[in-house]
């Protein structure tokens, strides 16, 4: 990915639509290269929603194994179908944050989102991400700082992630010479508390409460290595969610989540004290608790 980014901006001011094309087309390479070979990975295409309004133009989709084999290049996408969504940029600016948290709102508020379980209340079900092959911002600072200062950029509240829009932010976010952000949504509840989350909840006079932040996974190596770790983590983060609705997918996903490939990650959390219906913590429990990783009441969502 690096090479290919030098590659296209080298030609970018000759014609800017083709490296935006090339940019594009190297994360589709990497996605089909990766995801399982059921899921069909395509360019340029809008969402098609229930109210039969359209998203704007996407640059790259993931479409379900089932999505109709005559519909695949029809550029009008059947939101039902699509499983991921993807804005890619060459190199990523302040001025493009704006448009993709908007862009993720829509998408998200366009999608019915299921209230059977906590993990269908809390997540749409088209996972809505941006790649980026670099970013505009200084670069001859460790990487941690570079990755705190494009946190920064991000069009949140000075309080950090809000409760009032916690569906509707953006699943991921790589950029592929730097970092991967994956958006975090965790329920604590006194009655399965670690340590940690009882004094936070003492503290917070609750009996549960809902944490939200995009945790960040790099490294501080100039090595080329570091472009495993990030891409990892976005390759880890789609699994991880797309195993959720397919049985299928969760040996390889548990597989995945359990080697070092994504390596450890930090991130900014904001914390809301909320109120859990009994029937929510008993069917955790009845469900695994924290020992069924794809528990659809569990805490990790």
């Amino acid at each position: 990915m690096a090479s290919e980014y030098e590659r296209i901006v080298a030609r970018a001011a000759e014609d800017p639509g083709t490296a935006g094309d090339q940019g594009e087309e190297s994360w589709a390479e990497l996605l089909r290269n990766w995801l399982p070979a059921t899921y069909h990975v395509v360019t340029k295409g809008r969402l098609l929603f229930e109210d039969d309004t359209a998203s704007p133009q996407i640059d790259i989709l993931i479409l379900s194994p089932d999505y109709p084999l005559h519909l695949r290049n029809r550029k009008l996408y059947l939101a039902g179908g699509v499983i991921a969504a993807f804005e890619c940029k060459l190199t990523l600016k302040s001025n493009h944050f704006k448009k993709f948290f908007e862009t993720s709102e829509l998408i998200k508020s366009k999608t019915p989102i299921g209230n059977s379980t906590t993990y269908e209340s809390f997540n749409s079900k088209i996972i809505y991400g941006l790649l980026a092959h670099s970013h505009s911002w200084t670069k001859n600072i460790p990487i941690a700082d570079q990755v705190f200062n494009i946190m920064g950029k991000m069009p949140t509240s000075k309080e950090g992630l809000e409760f009032d829009k916690a569906n509707f932010y953006p699943d991921v976010i790589c950029i592929s010479d730097t970092v991967t952000y994956c958006y975090r949504k965790n329920l604590s509840f006194i009655e399965d508390a670690d340590e940690v989350e009882l004094k936070m909840l003492q503290e917070m006079k609750s009996n549960s409460m809902l944490s939200l932040s995009y945790d960040a996974y790099w490294s501080d190596s100039k090595d080329s290595w570091v472009y495993g770790i990030v891409h990892g983590a976005l390759i880890t983060n789609l699994f991880h969610r797309m195993a959720y609705s397919n049985i299928s997918l969760r040996d390889m996903a548990s597989y995945i989540m359990k080697t070092d490939i994504a390596s450890i990650c930090i991130g900014k959390t904001s914390i809301y004290s909320i109120t859990l219906d009994d029937f929510v913590i008993k069917n955790y429990f009845d469900n695994g608790g924290s020992d069924n990783p794809w528990n659809h009441w569990g805490k990790d969502l």
